[in-house]
């Protein structure tokens, strides 16, 4: 698939990485199989009426906003417009050997038990490439 196709259904992400002429990254943060755009939001009445749009910072246009319960993050990688690879991974990815170092007994128990957490990743909106 081509970036402006996932850009389409998969929304604007959280961030971008430019590396050469060819080569950039794009990186989603989401809960669920993978990112879903938010709707757009219309202006409200008052704003209509006015015409006047809320003052925003020089900076703002590169700040979005989020929803802060994110669970995992999707690093999707293009080379001349074209996908290539996707890596993705719990925000609170671990080693499944990580309980091995805990010193408390109790806590290393637990860690054990419950796992490493895991995160699955699709784009529910976008079309097959054809």
């Amino acid at each position: 698939m081509t970036k402006a196709q996932i850009l389409a259904c998969a929304g604007e992400p959280h961030s971008r990485f430019k590396s050469g002429a060819a080569k950039e990254m794009l990186t989603y943060h989401y809960s669920g199989a993978g990112p879903v755009p938010e709707p757009v939001q219309e202006p409200n009445a008052e704003e209509k009426k006015s015409g006047e749009k809320e003052s925003k910072s020089i900076f703002s246009k590169f700040k979005k906003k989020e929803d802060k319960n994110w669970t995992c993050s999707a690093s999707l990688v293009f080379e001349n417009d074209k996908l290539v690879r996707v890596t993705f991974a719990h925000k609170d990815v671990r080693s499944p050997y990580q309980w091995q170092s805990e010193k408390d007994p109790k806590k290393a128990e637990k860690m054990r038990k419950e796992g490493v957490p895991t995160c699955a990743f699709s784009l529910p909106r976008c079309a097959p490439a054809q």
